[in-house]
Formats: C-alpha cells, sequence, structure tokens
C-alpha cells in the first residue's frame, strides 16, 4: 500500500511517490492499474496519467499503446533490484576539504544521524551546476535509483526551483530562496543581523556597514534582509550594505572605500570569519584602532576567531545541532513525504567581545 498523497502536492508527490515504490521493488514488471493507483494514491485519475506521462519522459515507464498498463524498463528493475534507495546525496559547490569548518561539523553530524537511521550519506561535489546550470546534467545525477534524497547546500535558486518541480525528497541545509518552498534546516541569520543593529545602534553608533560578498546565496539575502530592517528603524543611524568580491584583495577594496566616506563607519558587521579577520588586518593598517576607534562582529563564529586578540564579538551557531536536524528532516522526508515539513530555523547566540564596545567608549586616534 503506497502512502496517500496531500492534496497540495498532487502530480508531483504522485510521481515522486511511484518513483519510490518502482526503486524499492514493489512491482515487478507493470504498474498497477490507473483505477488502483487513483484509490491508493487518493488521486484523480487526471493527476495519474500526468504522473505517469512525468516518468514515461523520465526513462522509467515504456508506455505500451492508448490505455494499457505502463511497463517498468528492464533497466530500472535491475537496479531496483541490485540498489535500494537507501542512498542521501548530499550536493555542494565545493569538494568536502575545501568547505569551512562549520560546514565540515554540520555534514559529519548529518552523516552519523542518517546513518543510525540505516542510511548513507553520499557527497556529490559539483561546481559547474552553480555556476553554469544545466536541468538536462542535473536530471541525469538526480534520477538514480539508490537515491533517497537529496540535500542541498548553498543551492542557487535554479537548483532549488528544479528539485521544487521534480517531487524528488530534498531538504535544503541553509535558507530557500524568496519563493521556493522547500524543506529546510537554516541558521537564522536575520535575526542575528537584526540583533547586531539594535546593539550597535544601543551604542550610540550612527554608522554602521555590513560587508557581505557580492554573490549573495538564500542565506546572505536573508541576513541583508534583516540587517536592513532592523536599520529601517533607525532613521537617524546610517546603515550601509558593502559588497565584494570573496578575495582579500576585493575586501581590502571595499574597506578603503568606506575609510574615504565621511563620517567614516565606527560599527561593522562582517557576514564571515574569514573576512573578519581581513576586516581587523586593514583597519589595523589604516591606523583604526578597534575597539578605539571602531567596533567589529562577525555574523558567524569560528574557532580560529577564538585566538585573535583582541576578543571577537560573534555569533556562536551550533553545527552538531543543525546537522542532526537536516538529518531528521530528510528522513523524515523519505519516510512521510513533504507535506507536513516546516521549516527549521535556530538562532545563533551572541558572544560578546572585545571588539565591540560603545560608540561613547570610543577615542579619536591620537
Amino acid at each position: 500500500m503506497i502512502e496517500p498523497v496531500k492534496r497540495e502536492f498532487l502530480r508531483d508527490a504522485a510521481a515522486r511517490q511511484l518513483r519510490e515504490a518502482i526503486a524499492e521493488g514493489l512491482w515487478k514488471e507493470h504498474l498497477p492499474s490507473e483505477v488502483v493507483l487513483c484509490r491508493e494514491l487518493h488521486v484523480s485519475r487526471r493527476t495519474i496519467r500526468s504522473a505517469l506521462a512525468q516518468l514515461a519522459r523520465e526513462k522509467w515507464l515504456r508506455r505500451r499503446g492508448r490505455g494499457l498498463t505502463p511497463a517498468i524498463r528492464p533497466s530500472v528493475r535491475r537496479r531496483s533490484q541490485t540498489r535500494p534507495a537507501t542512498v542521501i546525496r548530499y550536493l555542494s559547490p565545493r569538494r568536502a576539504e575545501m568547505n569551512d569548518h562549520s560546514t565540515q561539523v554540520e555534514e559529519n553530524a548529518l552523516r552519523e544521524h542518517v546513518g543510525r537511521e540505516g542510511f548513507r550519506l553520499q557527497f556529490e561535489c559539483h561546481p559547474d551546476l552553480y555556476t553554469r546550470f544545466s536541468a538536462k546534467r542535473l536530471k541525469a545525477l538526480a534520477f538514480q535509483p539508490d537515491t533517497a534524497a537529496w540535500v542541498l547546500l548553498n543551492a542557487t535558486r535554479q537548483i532549488q526551483e528544479w528539485f521544487v518541480s521534480s517531487g524528488l525528497p530534498c531538504v535544503v541545509t541553509g535558507s530557500c530562496h524568496e519563493g521556493v518552498d522547500l524543506p529546510n534546516v537554516e541558521f537564522d541569520y536575520s535575526a542575528a543581523c537584526f540583533h547586531a543593529v539594535h546593539l550597535l545602534a544601543g551604542q550610540g553608533h550612527s554608522h554602521v556597514v555590513y560587508v557581505t560578498p557580492a554573490r549573495l546565496n538564500a542565506s546572505e539575502q536573508s541576513a541583508v534582509r534583516g540587517y536592513l530592517e532592523a536599520a529601517s528603524r533607525f532613521p537617524k543611524m546610517r546603515a550601509t550594505v558593502t559588497c565584494h568580491d570573496d578575495t582579500r584583495e576585493g575586501i581590502c577594496q571595499a574597506l578603503r572605500s568606506l575609510l574615504r566616506r565621511s563620517p567614516t563607519p565606527t560599527g561593522y558587521l562582517v557576514s564571515l570569519a574569514e573576512h573578519t579577520l581581513t576586516t581587523l588586518g586593514f583597519l589595523q593598517s589604516q591606523g583604526v584602532r578597534v575597539p578605539a576607534d571602531a567596533s567589529v562582529i562577525c555574523r558567524i563564529d569560528s574557532p580560529f576567531l577564538d585566538f585573535h586578540v583582541p576578543s571577537v564579538a560573534q555569533y556562536r551557531i551550533d553545527c552538531v545541532k543543525s546537522g542532526h536536524a537536516v538529518g531528521a528532516l530528510a528522513v523524515d522526508v523519505i519516510r512521510h513525504g513533504a507535506g507536513r515539513s516546516r521549516p527549521v530555523k535556530i538562532v545563533p547566540e551572541f558572544v560578546p567581545g572585545q571588539t565591540f564596545v560603545s560608540a561613547s567608549k570610543q577615542t579619536p586616534a591620537s
């Protein structure tokens, strides 16, 4: 018995459930009649026909004339018999060792969680899908019969939208792009930026700046929205978003431009830990003392920041907690579908540091 499809998903959910049933070997050569499928999935014949047509286009089924029961392709039958759908694939734009420490910790916790549930995490590095999206290539990658679900890291809008249309079990680690409805687990960077702006405004900073890469993923877009929303509540405070090309030279160039403005910023909120180190070093090279002349807050923590002097004000994230949450959500989507899944948001914890002080305590450079 296949689990009934929830009304809000219809064709895509029906196609997904049929794929899973075929991959698990529920049917040997032919699918049941449309009447039986309609009864078991609780959908209309029109929805079933649309789902069957989708599977035929994807080469899962072979139609045998008008009105006849579709046959399962022999190649699919062979794969379903030898390769059960127990693999959760983790799509990344970078090799595992190139991901930052937080991402690696989250991935390890995710791997541990799904392993306890009987699944295996398979790392998939495909940077070209992020830079030159190809629906054809993604389809060839995604529709592997041994795949139980996908986890998407830093996925572009095109990738996320493709998974929505495919109906494949999928979880996003990080934020979904605006208008994209996929189960996801994210750190609430919007809330962190909102909180940081209130901290800076409350300490009397009249010109604050958010330093972020120019290529904004969904999480960065959410953070910028939180920053600007908070800034709108303080009309007397000047709030700037400055973007860079994610290189040391690009960050220095963006900061150099800021220091030419009058008045110069006294509060810096920096998106990433490595960019925070560049910011601190550049400000020092330009004679800007931290915290005497400017306060700096990092939006995300990292172990190497703990060795910096002065200690860095930062927002701490629990990557182990998020990894387990992603794993639990992925298993839930596999077993019950995405219909009851809800976004999981984890609020970062602010950790005070010596790089953040009241503007009134900052003194002019001698």
